[in-house]
Protein backbone atom coordinates (compact mmCIF):
# COMPACT_ATOMS: atom_id res chain seq x y z
CA UNK A 1 0.00 0.00 0.00
CA UNK A 2 1.20 3.39 -0.92
CA UNK A 3 0.51 7.23 0.59
CA UNK A 4 -1.81 7.78 -1.88
CA UNK A 5 -3.83 4.42 -1.72
CA UNK A 6 -3.33 4.91 2.42
CA UNK A 7 -5.19 8.35 2.29
CA UNK A 8 -7.70 7.62 -0.32
CA UNK A 9 -9.15 4.87 1.64
CA UNK A 10 -9.21 6.57 5.11
CA UNK A 11 -10.59 9.60 3.78
CA UNK A 12 -13.13 7.33 2.14
CA UNK A 13 -14.06 5.87 5.10
CA UNK A 14 -14.17 8.81 7.09
CA UNK A 15 -16.64 10.70 4.93
CA UNK A 16 -19.23 7.78 4.45
CA UNK A 17 -19.04 6.71 8.25
CA UNK A 18 -21.25 9.36 8.96
CA UNK A 19 -22.75 10.87 6.29
CA UNK A 20 -25.79 9.36 4.82
CA UNK A 21 -24.40 7.43 2.07
CA UNK A 22 -22.85 3.94 3.28
CA UNK A 23 -19.25 3.53 4.05
CA UNK A 24 -19.37 0.08 3.62
CA UNK A 25 -21.08 -0.06 0.31
CA UNK A 26 -18.35 3.10 -0.87
CA UNK A 27 -16.01 1.17 0.13
CA UNK A 28 -16.69 -2.13 -1.97
CA UNK A 29 -17.42 0.25 -5.13
CA UNK A 30 -14.06 2.03 -4.64
CA UNK A 31 -12.32 -1.03 -4.10
CA UNK A 32 -13.93 -2.76 -7.60
CA UNK A 33 -13.21 0.85 -9.45
CA UNK A 34 -9.51 1.07 -8.55
CA UNK A 35 -8.45 -2.52 -6.97
CA UNK A 36 -7.32 -0.53 -3.78
CA UNK A 37 -5.67 -2.90 -1.59
CA UNK A 38 -8.13 -3.39 1.15
CA UNK A 39 -7.44 -6.66 2.68
CA UNK A 40 -5.19 -5.87 5.52
CA UNK A 41 -7.85 -6.58 8.39
CA UNK A 42 -5.71 -4.47 11.28
CA UNK A 43 -6.09 -1.02 8.56
CA UNK A 44 -10.00 -1.55 8.89
CA UNK A 45 -9.04 -1.58 12.79
CA UNK A 46 -7.27 1.72 12.41
CA UNK A 47 -9.58 3.35 10.33
CA UNK A 48 -12.71 2.24 12.45
CA UNK A 49 -10.72 3.85 15.04
CA UNK A 50 -10.35 7.32 13.27
CA UNK A 51 -13.78 7.53 12.52
CA UNK A 52 -14.65 6.56 16.51
CA UNK A 53 -12.12 9.73 17.76
CA UNK A 54 -13.96 11.99 15.03
CA UNK A 55 -17.26 11.47 16.98
CA UNK A 56 -16.19 11.20 19.83
CA UNK A 57 -14.29 14.38 19.51
CA UNK A 58 -16.94 16.18 18.29
CA UNK A 59 -19.45 15.36 20.42
CA UNK A 60 -17.21 15.07 23.79
CA UNK A 61 -19.31 18.08 25.41
CA UNK A 62 -22.84 16.09 25.08
CA UNK A 63 -21.22 13.30 25.83
CA UNK A 64 -19.62 14.46 29.48
CA UNK A 65 -23.06 16.42 30.04
CA UNK A 66 -24.52 12.42 29.55
CA UNK A 67 -22.60 10.71 31.86
CA UNK A 68 -22.16 13.18 34.37
CA UNK A 69 -25.86 13.96 34.64
CA UNK A 70 -26.18 9.72 34.59
CA UNK A 71 -23.79 9.24 37.41
CA UNK A 72 -25.12 11.89 39.59
CA UNK A 73 -28.99 10.63 39.10
CA UNK A 74 -27.28 7.27 40.44
CA UNK A 75 -26.41 8.72 43.44
CA UNK A 76 -29.33 10.62 44.14
CA UNK A 77 -31.02 9.55 46.98
CA UNK A 78 -34.40 11.39 45.76
CA UNK A 79 -36.84 9.82 42.96
CA UNK A 80 -37.61 11.81 40.04
CA UNK A 81 -36.74 11.89 36.34
CA UNK A 82 -33.41 10.51 35.86
CA UNK A 83 -33.81 11.63 32.42
CA UNK A 84 -29.96 11.36 31.56
CA UNK A 85 -30.04 7.62 32.88
CA UNK A 86 -33.35 7.34 30.67
CA UNK A 87 -31.58 8.37 27.55
CA UNK A 88 -28.91 6.00 28.59
CA UNK A 89 -31.41 2.96 28.80
CA UNK A 90 -33.22 4.10 25.47
CA UNK A 91 -29.52 4.37 23.81
CA UNK A 92 -28.61 0.41 24.87
CA UNK A 93 -32.42 -0.58 23.96
CA UNK A 94 -31.89 1.04 20.61
CA UNK A 95 -28.11 -0.74 19.44
CA UNK A 96 -29.51 -4.24 20.99
CA UNK A 97 -31.59 -5.71 17.80
CA UNK A 98 -28.44 -4.62 15.65
CA UNK A 99 -26.28 -6.69 18.15
CA UNK A 100 -28.06 -9.47 17.68
CA UNK A 101 -28.58 -9.57 14.24
CA UNK A 102 -25.49 -9.32 13.44
CA UNK A 103 -24.44 -12.15 15.79
CA UNK A 104 -26.79 -14.80 14.34
CA UNK A 105 -26.51 -13.41 10.34
CA UNK A 106 -22.28 -12.77 10.42
CA UNK A 107 -22.57 -15.12 7.75
CA UNK A 108 -25.20 -13.83 5.60
CA UNK A 109 -23.96 -10.39 6.24
CA UNK A 110 -20.43 -10.99 5.08
CA UNK A 111 -21.89 -12.69 1.93
CA UNK A 112 -23.77 -9.64 0.98
CA UNK A 113 -20.39 -7.53 1.04
CA UNK A 114 -18.98 -9.53 -1.60
CA UNK A 115 -21.84 -8.93 -4.01
CA UNK A 116 -21.61 -5.17 -6.12
CA UNK A 117 -25.03 -6.34 -7.04
CA UNK A 118 -26.38 -6.04 -3.72
CA UNK A 119 -24.89 -3.28 -2.73
CA UNK A 120 -26.04 -1.26 -6.02
CA UNK A 121 -29.73 -2.59 -4.58
CA UNK A 122 -29.50 -1.01 -1.17
CA UNK A 123 -27.85 2.13 -2.13
CA UNK A 124 -31.03 2.75 -4.25
CA UNK A 125 -33.25 1.72 -1.14
CA UNK A 126 -31.14 4.42 1.16
CA UNK A 127 -32.24 6.38 -1.59
CA UNK A 128 -35.56 6.58 -1.44
CA UNK A 129 -35.75 6.65 2.44
CA UNK A 130 -33.60 9.51 2.49
CA UNK A 131 -36.13 11.37 0.03
CA UNK A 132 -39.14 10.11 1.79
CA UNK A 133 -37.90 12.32 5.22
CA UNK A 134 -38.68 15.65 2.94
CA UNK A 135 -42.33 15.00 3.57
CA UNK A 136 -41.90 14.49 7.33
CA UNK A 137 -41.63 17.09 10.33
CA UNK A 138 -41.45 16.39 13.91
CA UNK A 139 -41.40 17.92 17.60
CA UNK A 140 -41.32 14.90 19.55
CA UNK A 141 -38.82 14.30 22.32
CA UNK A 142 -36.66 10.29 22.16
CA UNK A 143 -39.26 7.72 23.76
CA UNK A 144 -39.14 4.71 24.11
CA UNK A 145 -41.69 3.36 21.15
CA UNK A 146 -39.13 6.01 19.07
CA UNK A 147 -35.47 4.46 20.21
CA UNK A 148 -37.05 0.82 19.08
CA UNK A 149 -38.42 1.91 15.94
CA UNK A 150 -34.68 3.34 15.09
CA UNK A 151 -32.88 0.52 16.88
CA UNK A 152 -35.06 -2.08 14.29
CA UNK A 153 -33.74 0.30 11.44
CA UNK A 154 -30.28 -0.01 12.24
CA UNK A 155 -30.34 -3.76 11.62
CA UNK A 156 -31.50 -3.14 7.76
CA UNK A 157 -28.24 -1.30 8.02
CA UNK A 158 -25.94 -3.97 8.35
CA UNK A 159 -26.23 -4.71 4.84
CA UNK A 160 -23.96 -3.04 2.57
CA UNK A 161 -25.06 0.48 0.90
CA UNK A 162 -27.44 0.73 3.79
CA UNK A 163 -26.49 4.03 5.83
CA UNK A 164 -26.37 3.36 9.26
CA UNK A 165 -26.54 6.87 10.42
CA UNK A 166 -29.15 7.46 7.47
CA UNK A 167 -31.34 4.62 8.20
CA UNK A 168 -31.44 5.52 11.56
CA UNK A 169 -31.91 9.27 11.18
CA UNK A 170 -34.28 9.03 8.81
CA UNK A 171 -36.02 5.85 11.36
CA UNK A 172 -35.87 8.75 13.68
CA UNK A 173 -38.03 11.74 11.72
CA UNK A 174 -40.18 9.32 10.85
CA UNK A 175 -41.20 8.34 14.45
CA UNK A 176 -41.27 12.02 14.94
CA UNK A 177 -38.25 12.91 16.25
CA UNK A 178 -36.92 16.57 15.95
CA UNK A 179 -33.97 16.06 12.87
CA UNK A 180 -31.09 17.14 15.35
CA UNK A 181 -32.41 14.90 18.22
CA UNK A 182 -32.21 12.46 15.72
CA UNK A 183 -28.63 12.78 14.92
CA UNK A 184 -27.80 12.95 18.78
CA UNK A 185 -29.36 9.59 18.89
CA UNK A 186 -27.93 7.99 16.07
CA UNK A 187 -24.37 9.30 16.69
CA UNK A 188 -24.90 8.16 20.49
CA UNK A 189 -25.63 4.78 19.45
CA UNK A 190 -22.81 4.80 16.54
CA UNK A 191 -20.29 4.98 19.40
CA UNK A 192 -20.48 1.66 21.40
CA UNK A 193 -21.47 0.46 18.17
CA UNK A 194 -18.60 1.23 16.46
CA UNK A 195 -16.35 0.35 19.53
CA UNK A 196 -17.52 -3.18 19.30
CA UNK A 197 -16.69 -3.67 15.85
CA UNK A 198 -12.92 -2.48 16.54
CA UNK A 199 -12.93 -4.45 19.12
CA UNK A 200 -14.15 -7.62 17.44
CA UNK A 201 -11.51 -6.84 14.77
CA UNK A 202 -8.91 -6.27 16.54
CA UNK A 203 -9.23 -9.61 18.47
CA UNK A 204 -9.46 -11.33 15.56
CA UNK A 205 -6.19 -9.73 13.55
CA UNK A 206 -2.57 -10.04 13.50
CA UNK A 207 -1.11 -6.46 13.91
CA UNK A 208 1.17 -5.43 10.52
CA UNK A 209 1.38 -2.36 10.88
CA UNK A 210 3.22 0.26 8.00
CA UNK A 211 4.20 3.89 8.31
CA UNK A 212 1.31 4.37 5.44
CA UNK A 213 -1.71 3.44 7.50
CA UNK A 214 -0.65 6.25 10.21
CA UNK A 215 -1.79 8.56 7.35
CA UNK A 216 -5.15 6.55 6.61
CA UNK A 217 -6.24 7.02 10.43
CA UNK A 218 -5.31 10.14 10.70
CA UNK A 219 -7.53 11.07 7.19
CA UNK A 220 -10.18 8.91 8.85
CA UNK A 221 -10.50 11.10 11.79
CA UNK A 222 -10.22 14.58 10.10
CA UNK A 223 -12.64 13.67 7.32
CA UNK A 224 -14.97 11.50 9.74
CA UNK A 225 -15.52 14.86 12.12
CA UNK A 226 -15.65 17.04 8.67
CA UNK A 227 -18.21 14.86 7.77
CA UNK A 228 -20.24 15.07 11.62
CA UNK A 229 -19.65 18.62 11.08
CA UNK A 230 -21.32 19.03 7.70
CA UNK A 231 -24.35 16.35 8.66
CA UNK A 232 -25.49 18.68 11.38
CA UNK A 233 -25.27 21.69 9.12
CA UNK A 234 -27.32 19.79 6.17
CA UNK A 235 -29.74 18.86 9.31
CA UNK A 236 -30.60 22.26 10.54
CA UNK A 237 -31.10 23.63 6.76
CA UNK A 238 -33.91 20.40 6.79
CA UNK A 239 -31.58 19.65 3.00
CA UNK A 240 -31.16 16.07 4.49
CA UNK A 241 -32.84 14.46 1.70
CA UNK A 242 -30.51 15.87 -0.78
CA UNK A 243 -28.13 12.74 0.09
CA UNK A 244 -30.87 10.96 -1.90
CA UNK A 245 -29.78 12.27 -5.10
CA UNK A 246 -26.47 11.85 -4.79
CA UNK A 247 -27.15 8.19 -3.36
CA UNK A 248 -29.32 7.42 -6.72
CA UNK A 249 -26.43 8.17 -9.08
CA UNK A 250 -24.68 5.86 -7.25
CA UNK A 251 -26.75 3.25 -6.77
CA UNK A 252 -27.94 3.04 -10.90
CA UNK A 253 -23.89 3.06 -11.52
CA UNK A 254 -23.34 0.34 -9.21
CA UNK A 255 -25.63 -1.88 -10.13
CA UNK A 256 -24.85 -1.21 -14.23
CA UNK A 257 -21.24 -1.84 -13.36
CA UNK A 258 -22.05 -5.51 -11.42
CA UNK A 259 -24.13 -6.52 -14.10
CA UNK A 260 -21.76 -5.27 -17.11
Amino acid sequence: MNLIQSLSLGAVQGLTEFLPVSSSGHLALVNSLFKLPFDNLFFEVLLHLGTLFAVILYMHKKIWILLKGGIAELTEKKSGKKENLRYIGLVILGIVPAVIFAVLFDEAIEEAFSKLLYVGIFFLITSLMLYATKFFRGDSPLSFKSALAVGFAQVIALMPGISRSGTTISAGIFAGMKREDACDYSFFMAIPLIFGAFMKELINVKPVFEWVMAAGFLASLAFGYASVFFLYRILKSNRFYYFSYYLAAVGIFTVIRSIS
